[in-house]
């Protein structure tokens, strides 16, 4: 119910409705993995980063390969005024995810945005390069399979 609020962008009505699941018992498994991980979208799309960030670092430790808590933290991190914190939680959903660009997007926009606040801009625009490299290989792979 959750995901099919967020599909119509009621993200409160959301919100709630992945609150509810938590009068359940915790597991490590892929149903809470979703669960922290759509509830901290939702909760940075409304603004609360801080409690956003708790559900995203939970998502993590239950499944730290999957790319969309990376990005959903780097969000709330972002949200707190944490750029260096979030462009390293981006730079983390780019990585084992390259066919999903937004992270991508999200990194390209905070650091066009905040430039002057990252300490490490320099570090960041190389590596920032070394990802759309990556994507522009599975991207050329692609279109290859694609015609083959």
């Amino acid at each position: 119910m959750g995901a099919l609020k967020e599909k119509v962008e009621k993200y409160e009505e959301a919100l709630n409705t992945y609150l509810l699941a938590f009068a359940l018992t915790p597991a490590q498994n892929d149903t809470w993995y979703f669960l922290n991980n759509n509830l901290g979208y939702c909760l940075n799309y409304v603004g609360r980063y801080a409690e956003a960030k708790r559900h995203c670092l939970d998502a993590i430790e239950i499944d730290p390969r999957r790319h969309n808590a990376f990005k959903n933290l780097g969000g709330s991190l972002q949200g707190q005024g944490k750029y260096s914190e979030a462009a390293k939680a981006l730079i983390e959903a780019i990585q084992p995810a390259p066919k999903d660009q937004r992270a991508l997007k999200l990194l390209e926009e905070l650091i066009k945005s905040h430039k002057n606040e990252l300490p490490e801009i320099n570090d960041l625009l190389v590596t920032l390069n070394i990802c759309r490299e990556l994507i522009k290989q599975v991207n050329q792979g692609n279109r290859k399979e694609m015609m083959q």
